[in-house]
């Protein structure tokens, strides 16, 4: 049995609400958002977690961008 990554599962979660019920710009906006908060948080308590969390928003933004 293999298990998911919680990080990419949650961040999925709210890239696809927020695509859903407010558009792509909207997601974007709060997927870049969240990037820059969860990386700069990462970056200031040296807390992986929050790094990648950061990582995979970054991730979502971009790939948003280019859909």
């Amino acid at each position: 049995m293999t298990m998911t990554d919680p990080v990419s599962a949650s961040s999925r979660g709210v890239g696809l609400v927020f695509n859903y019920c407010f558009g792509k710009a909207v997601a974007l906006s709060v997927e870049c958002a969240l990037w820059l908060s969860f990386s700069v948080a990462g970056g200031v308590t040296c807390n992986p977690a929050l790094i990648a969390a950061g990582a995979k928003f970054g991730n979502m933004a971009i790939n948003n961008l280019f859909d």
